[in-house]
């Protein structure tokens, strides 16, 4: 896992790739692989010499801010990898979001013989790289694959409902053999090839505690080699968009309208049905579900940080909980403070001896 640990010591953070940039062009060109890199600072790499390839991407950069004296990668029990300031004795995020994507593309390259790898900048505000694409890269794959997704087992392949692949390359992907199954995600748009997003073994990402799970890892590699050696055909899909001016885009996408268009929804003339109490009591118990997860979720998130802020967890965890409000979150994180400040106050009286604090003092 040496190149793994080299790119988690790389400072990476949105608009400061240029390290990133360096490390990964040189490690092409050690491969042997012809690459060239656009204004954006995107990379755009090809290896051997073939009517298609298959492709696969991933962002060079990261959200953490630069690595401090101290900071050093660690292997614990060979099975998973974190970051720690030895000096601080505080953990450090690695960003294996989405360096495990880099290392999927690098390992590839060294494998296999015709293969096409795209690394796009500045993915973590806004998608900037891949809005910046170069379309034409594209125009001989067969389908591209990106391992940017934490977890282990989710193959994303649809969104909203729309889907990103056809049924013949979620067939001949074989997930349930590799332990992946599908799920759905942000918009990708551009292509008319199959596209997925596939979980990389990293777990809480955009924090201090961000870690990878290394055999999780390997699994991801393990299927993406298989598609790679075993889809060889293009797999065509064209993406059917929804008919509506305020449609949004992730992936590859130049479809954002201007902030300062107004958007006002058509005058609706016909009569509206009521929801039914079914429907209303689904919705409620989906609401409640989301409210109970979510403080379990905030429970733990400020039990490993004491000093996080909430602001912070909304934007990892608001995602999940599509249901919830802002207020939601407020009156979440009152509670758990309120049962966090109680567990400390019981564990500072001990049974037999009172209160431990003061007889300390004493």
């Amino acid at each position: 896992m040496e190149l793994l640990k080299e790119l988690y010591g790389i400072s990476a953070r949105t608009h400061q790739e240029k390290d990133m940039i360096a490390f990964v062009s040189q490690r092409l060109s050690d491969l042997g692989v012809t690459f060239t890199v656009d204004e954006t600072g995107n990379i755009y790499a090809t290896k051997g010499n073939a009517d298609t390839y298959p492709c696969i991407a991933a962002h060079l950069d990261e959200v953490h801010e630069a690595r401090e004296k101290g900071y050093e990668v660690l292997v614990v029990r060979d099975e998973f990898i974190i970051g720690f300031n030895s000096g601080k004795r505080e953990f450090n995020g690695i960003g294996a979001d989405d360096k495990n994507g880099i290392w999927v593309c690098l390992k590839c390259l060294e494998k296999f013989d015709n293969l096409k790898c795209v690394f796009f900048v500045g993915e973590e505000q806004g998608c900037i790289g891949s809005h910046q694409a170069d379309m034409k890269f594209f125009d001989d794959c067969r389908f591209v694959l990106q391992c940017d997704r934490k977890g282990n087992s989710d193959f994303i392949s649809n969104i909203y409902g729309n889907p990103l692949c056809s049924s013949q390359f979620i067939k001949d992907a074989s997930l349930g053999e590799h332990g992946y199954k599908e799920e759905q995600t942000l918009r990708q748009r551009g292509l008319e090839i199959s596209c997925a997003n596939i979980s990389c073994g990293y777990y809480y990402p955009h924090t201090p505690h961000e870690m990878t799970n290394i055999a999780d890892l390997k699994k991801c590699l393990t299927l993406v080699e298989h598609i790679v050696e075993n889809c060889r055909e293009v797999y065509t899909h064209k993406e059917v968009r929804p008919q509506r001016r305020d449609y949004r885009s992730d992936f590859f996408s130049d479809a954002f309208l201007p902030r300062s268009e107004k958007r006002y929804a058509e005058p609706n003339t016909r009569k509206q049905n009521k929801p039914s109490k079914a429907i209303k009591e689904a919705a409620e118990a989906c609401t409640r579900r989301q409210l109970a997860e979510a403080k379990d979720r905030m429970r733990s998130f400020f039990s490993l940080n004491p000093d996080g802020r909430l602001s912070v967890f909304e934007v990892i965890y608001a995602d999940f909980f599509p249901r919830l409000k802002k207020e939601d979150f407020d009156n979440i994180y009152k509670a758990v403070m309120k049962e966090m400040a109680s567990g400390r106050k019981k564990r500072s009286t001990h049974p037999l001896y009172g209160n431990l604090r003061k007889t300390a003092n004493k």
